[in-house]
């Protein structure tokens, strides 16, 4: 089941992203988000954009949401994507289901673009971006270094 973000879904949020913070060049974040800290995240994004979580009996197993791409006024319609699921719940559809659901939700608000920011070699997250019709639009050598590695972020678009 989708549904829109509630504040009691952030301690089971700040678990599926702690494990990609923590095991994974996913997100370039390095320290953990507690529960209070997902919550303002939650409170400051739906203030303005869409938040939806997948839900498999009655358990929070991912979730996916859009922001302004940029701080300046002219980014105005262009947003941010981003998903993520717990481990059980890839390979499942899981990120179809949310994706498909979150892009009908951008398209209903009359967004312009939707780009994703994909760490380089992060295969599902390129699949599925590549699966809706995301093009990628460009990439930035060495952007980010975690683990000891540098990485490159590659920026995936889809024109609404």
């Amino acid at each position: 089941m989708i549904r829109e973000v509630r504040p009691s879904d952030a301690a089971a949020l700040a678990e599926i992203y702690n494990a990609y913070i923590l095991g994974t060049t996913v997100t370039f974040e390095t320290e953990p988000v507690t529960p209070e800290d997902m919550l303002h995240r939650i409170e400051s994004i739906v203030r303005e954009y869409p938040y939806l979580v997948h839900e498999t009996n009655g358990r929070v197993d991912g979730y996916c949401y859009v922001h302004q791409l940029g701080e300046r006024a002219a980014y105005k319609g262009s947003v941010e994507l981003s998903i993520y699921l717990a481990g059980e719940s890839t390979g499942k559809g899981t990120g179809s289901r949310l994706m498909e659901r979150m892009l009908a939700e951008c398209r209903k608000r009359g967004y312009r673009a939707v780009v994703s920011l994909i760490t380089a070699g992060n295969a599902p997250s390129e699949a599925i971006s590549r699966k809706f019709g995301f093009f990628k639009a460009g990439c930035l050598k060495s952007a980010g270094l975690k683990f000891g590695k540098l990485l490159d972020l590659e920026y995936y678009e889809l024109l609404l």
